[in-house]
């Protein structure tokens, strides 16, 4: 994570979204290991990853839904930094949540959602 403070998240997801079109892609960062471990030498490591997801997410005009996961350590210094990353990430339209499964059960809802919009679209003979 600390190649370009972060920003190779964007690359990677680069590469994955030409290659493919994943139906959900969730991000999990615990934010104060990655803070603690490289901010003082790498900055804002946290923010360039969600900029640069959100980025790669643009340019590649995917259908991907996107979805954040920022941990937090339990200590008020990493709950307010958590707090800020998820207003900035949903600013630019990444829904954000504090943990794993939390995500993964959305996920699941847009993905059956898809299922009953698709279906919904099928004539009586199964085609569209």
């Amino acid at each position: 994570l600390a190649v370009k403070s972060g920003g190779v998240a964007g690359d990677i997801l680069k590469v994955v979204l030409a290659g493919s079109e994943p139906a959900v892609l969730i991000t999990h960062l615990n934010v104060g290991i990655i803070q603690r471990n490289l901010g003082a030498t790498h900055g804002d490591v946290t923010g360039t990853i969600i900029d640069s997801i959100a980025a790669a997410r643009d340019e590649s005009q995917s259908n991907t839904h996107q979805l954040l996961v920022l941990k937090s350590d339990g200590s008020a210094g990493t709950g307010d930094m958590v707090k800020a990353y998820a207003q900035r990430a949903r600013a630019i339209g990444i829904p954000v949540f504090g943990a794993f499964e939390d995500a993964a059960l959305a996920s699941r809802a847009v993905l059956e959602q898809s299922k009953q919009i698709h279906q919904a679209s099928l004539g009586a003979d199964g085609r569209q």
